[in-house]
C-alpha cells in the first residue's frame, strides 16, 4: 500500500519544472510560483511562467493529469484561466517563531501529496531552541497556529517533538562517531571470526593431509607387498622356464652326441671300405705280368 510520504512531492521540486499540454505536446511553460492555502494547509493551483517571464498562465491542482520526474502534463480549459486565490501565501523562508513567543528557525520547503495537493508536512531548520540542533526537521500542518510569508507561528511542543528530517552537522559527526565505534566493534569481531574460521579451516586441512597420508602410506604397503608377490611369482616362473629350457637342452646335446657318434662311427666304417678297396685295387695294379711260356719244340 503506497503511503503518504511515498506521494509526497517536496515544493522546491515542482518550482521550474515544465508543464506540457499532452493533446498537444507543446510547452506551456515553467511552475513558477504554488499557491498555498495556510488555512486549509492544501496547494490549490500554481502560476505557470513563460519564456522570459512572458506569457503567464494559472491553473488549478485539479488540473494536473500527472506529475513525472521531469515535467507536468495539465489539461487546458476552453474558458477563461483560475485567478490566484487571495488566501494563497508564499510561506518559504519566512521565521518559525514557537507560541511561547521564541524564534526557532526558518521554514525552508513543503512537502505535498500528489494526488490531492494536501500539505504532508512544512520542513524548518532548526536554531538551536528548545535543544534542537541544527539540521531540518519536520512539523504536521496541525502544528501549526497562523501563516504568513514572514513569519508562521507554531506550538512550542510540537516543535520540541518535531521530526528529525536531515540531520546538521552535530548530528553528522555523532553520527560518524556511532558508525566508527560500531564499525570498529564489528571489525574485531569479523576479525575474531575470521581468525577463529582460520583456526577451524587450518585444523580441517591437518585432519585431511592426515588422512590422506594414512591412505597414501596404505596404498603404498598394498603395492609393495603386491609387487613382491608380483615378482616372487615371476621369479619363480622364469626358474621353471629355465629348468624346462635347461633340460630340453640338455636332450637335445644327448641326441646331437648320439647322432655324432652314429655318424663317426658310419664314417669309419666307410672309410675302411674305401681304404680296403683302393688297397685292393693298388695290389692289382702294382701285380707284375706272367710272361707266355715258349712253344715245346717237340710239338712243332
Amino acid at each position: 500500500m503506497t503511503t503518504d510520504l511515498e506521494m509526497a512531492l517536496k515544493h522546491s521540486d515542482l518550482i521550474d519544472r515544465l508543464v506540457l499540454d499532452p493533446k498537444t505536446a507543446e510547452s506551456l511553460g515553467r511552475v513558477g510560483q504554488l499557491w498555498l492555502d495556510p488555512t486549509t494547509h492544501h496547494v490549490l493551483g500554481f502560476a505557470c511562467k513563460g519564456v522570459l517571464g512572458l506569457g503567464r498562465h494559472r491553473y488549478t491542482w485539479a488540473q494536473i493529469e500527472s506529475i513525472g520526474s521531469e515535467g507536468i502534463m495539465v489539461s487546458v480549459p476552453a474558458a477563461d484561466e483560475p485567478r490566484k486565490p487571495s488566501a494563497a501565501e508564499p510561506v518559504i523562508e519566512a521565521e518559525v517563531w514557537t507560541d511561547t513567543g521564541n524564534k526557532a528557525g526558518m521554514l525552508i520547503d513543503y512537502r505535498i501529496h500528489r494526488a490531492t495537493g494536501a500539505v504532508v508536512d512544512y520542513l524548518f531548520t532548526a536554531d538551536g531552541w528548545g535543544g534542537l540542533t541544527h539540521g531540518v526537521y519536520a512539523l504536521p500542518p496541525r502544528a501549526m497556529v497562523s501563516m504568513t510569508s514572514k513569519r508562521v507561528v507554531a506550538r512550542a511542543t510540537a516543535i520540541q517533538q518535531a521530526e528529525l528530517y536531515t540531520p546538521g552537522i552535530t548530528q553528522k559527526v555523532s553520527q560518524a562517531k556511532d558508525f566508527i565505534q560500531d564499525d570498529y566493534a564489528r571489525t574485531k569481531q569479523d576479525i575474531s571470526g575470521v581468525v577463529s574460521g582460520t583456526q577451524a579451516i587450518a585444523n580441517q586441512f591437518k585432519e585431511k593431509i592426515s588422512g590422506v597420508a594414512s591412505q597414501v602410506q596404505g596404498s603404498t604397503q598394498k603395492l609393495t607387498e603386491q609387487a613382491k608377490v608380483t615378482l616372487s611369482d615371476t621369479a619363480s616362473q622364469v626358474q621353471q622356464t629355465t629348468q624346462q629350457v635347461s633340460g630340453q637342452a640338455k636332450e637335445k646335446l644327448s641326441q646331437l652326441q648320439e647322432t655324432t657318434q652314429k655318424v663317426t662311427g658310419q664314417a669309419k666304417e666307410k672309410i675302411a671300405d674305401v681304404a680296403g678297396q683302393v688297397q685292393q685295387t693298388t695290389q692289382k695294379l702294382t701285380k707284375p705280368a706272367v710272361k707266355p711260356e715258349p712253344p715245346d719244340e717237340g710239338s712243332v
